[in-house]
């Protein structure tokens, strides 16, 4: 997924040379001239990346610092300044910031390497984060001896080979459809990258969309700042949609979408977003019926 720098910078010069090297790299690419226009410019964007002068015309940097970091504590921050001290770059790093770098005009293209790393330590925390409930592995493989089982996890097998491959778990509630869901991420390339779950019958209809696709500030009365949902979160990665089957119509037209162009748009937003992200749904129903019924769509079941 494209990654968003945010340049925090009073001087137009070096605004314009850094978003030139990224915007090159394929980095989407904000701009601001001051801390008002960056704490704006950060609610309502939500950055991946942030650079930041120290020295700025209408605040200092280090309080500014604990303004960004506050608003998001994900984003990943490298402090420049042009009157770089020992001091300034402890204070700076004890903040939150991933880096500390001294401005200089004729090196600017090695801060790309200080933002890739940046942004490959915030991918290492985020993964860490929502796996962290899972320290206690489970089993990779379904337990049992009977020939049931053994077909179950040869399927198992089979499917984590084919990590860009759709795939529906039918089954009774207690029967581990979870499991086996989990199993699939873990054999399959994806392994690394998040698994990221919801069911679909414990939210609202508002809420799950919110959860699911995420939104954009002011998208509606609670909507304070911009929210990733689990398919941002979860890009290179998997998606666990349980009990699938009472999954709202409206939330699924935007998931056949999903589906299709491996593309979609957060609550109230207007640029569309691509991720590579698997979906694994589950469902104790019988979609054909639901079909039937008028409340799940054909072309998703």
């Amino acid at each position: 997924m494209t990654p968003t720098l945010l340049i925090i910078d009073d001087e137009a010069t070096i605004r314009r040379s850094l978003r030139h090297i990224f915007e090159a790299k394929g980095y989407r690419v904000l701009e601001a001239r001051n801390g008002a226009e960056a704490f704006t410019r950060t609610q309502d964007e939500a950055p991946e990346a942030i650079l930041l002068d120290l020295r700025l015309p209408d605040c200092d940097g280090l309080d500014l610092l604990d303004k960004l970091k506050a608003a998001d504590p994900e984003a990943a921050i490298i402090v420049l300044t042009g009157h770089g001290t020992i001091e300034a770059a402890v204070t700076a790093i004890r903040k939150g910031a991933e880096d500390f770098l001294e401005k200089d005009p004729h090196s600017l293209e090695a801060t790309e390497l200080r933002v890739e790393k940046a942004l490959e330590h915030l991918r290492l925390k985020r993964e860490n984060l929502y796996l962290k409930g899972r320290a206690k592995a489970q089993e990779l493989a379904i337990p049992g001896e009977c020939q049931a089982i053994q077909q179950l996890n040869a399927m198992v097998d089979l499917l984590a080979q084919s990590p860009t491959t759709t795939v529906l778990v039918q089954g009774e509630s207690g029967t581990g459809k979870e499991l086996v869901a989990w199993a699939i991420h873990k054999k399959s390339p994806r392994r690394e990258k998040p698994f990221m779950e919801i069911n679909c019958a414990g939210l609202s209809e508002t809420l799950l969309e919110s959860e699911l696709f995420g939104h954009e500030k002011g998208a509606f009365t609670d909507a304070k700042t911009l929210k990733r949902g689990l398919l941002e979160v979860a890009d290179g990665g998997t998606v666990f949609l349980d009990e699938v089957g009472d999954m709202p119509m409206s939330v699924q037209a935007k998931l056949l979408r999903v589906l299709e162009t491996k593309s979609f748009r957060r609550v109230g937003g207007t640029r569309d977003l691509t991720v590579d992200v698997r979906i694994i749904a589950a469902t104790n129903k019988e979609l054909a019926k639901t079909v039937q019924q008028g409340t799940f769509r054909e072309d998703l079941s």
